[in-house]
């Protein structure tokens, strides 16, 4: 399934899945939430920001709490379905060669469902807390900066890109490093 179709699957199922927290404006959590399942603004241009920049002091603890604990179970389970329909819908044209370089067509077939699924589902859960950590450089306070200069630290974290760029983003320089 495209991204796209996956991240309208998620938005449209996020309250049922105990995303949107109590105590926030309702602004404040589709905002968050919004944010936490996209990796652009395509259509918003800074709309989205504008609303979290609105409401930082309440959504400090919010991204800090998606960012430890990541997205729910129910929304993996979600991407792992998803991922398995969508790794059907890529054998046709691994058979048939379609398209396909050799060297593309051995590596596509190579890859087991398995494989599919749990690279999805981590790619998911990096761009969910990366999401969290981007959230965090937009709404800042002290408990924020303290999380992202660990992971700053951390030279083995795939979160590190986002990190430095959400601590450059709080210092007021322009983000040039990192994701």
């Amino acid at each position: 399934m495209p991204y796209s179709r996956r991240f309208t699957l998620l938005i449209l199922l996020a309250p049922a899945f105990g995303m949107i927290s109590c105590g926030l404006p309702k602004e404040a959590r589709v905002a968050a939430d919004r944010w936490l399942l996209t990796d652009c603004e395509v259509g918003d241009e800074g709309k989205i920001e504008a609303i979290l920049a609105k409401y930082k002091p309440a959504l400090e603890p919010f991204f800090l709490k998606e960012l430890k604990n990541g997205p729910s179970g129910e929304q993996i389970a979600a991407v792992e379905k998803e991922s398995v329909e969508q790794y059907a819908e890529r054998q046709a044209p691994i058979k048939d060669g379609n398209g396909l370089s050799t060297p593309d067509l051995a590596d596509a077939a190579a890859m087991t469902q398995t494989q599919y699924v749990t690279q999805e589902r981590e790619d998911f859960i990096v761009r969910y807390k990366s999401q969290a950590i981007t959230g965090l450089g937009i709404v800042g306070g002290p408990k924020a900066i303290a999380a992202l200069e660990l992971l700053a630290k951390d030279g083995s974290s795939p979160l590190q890109g986002s990190a430095l760029h959400s601590l450059d983003r709080l210092a007021g320089r322009k983000p040039n490093r990192g994701k």
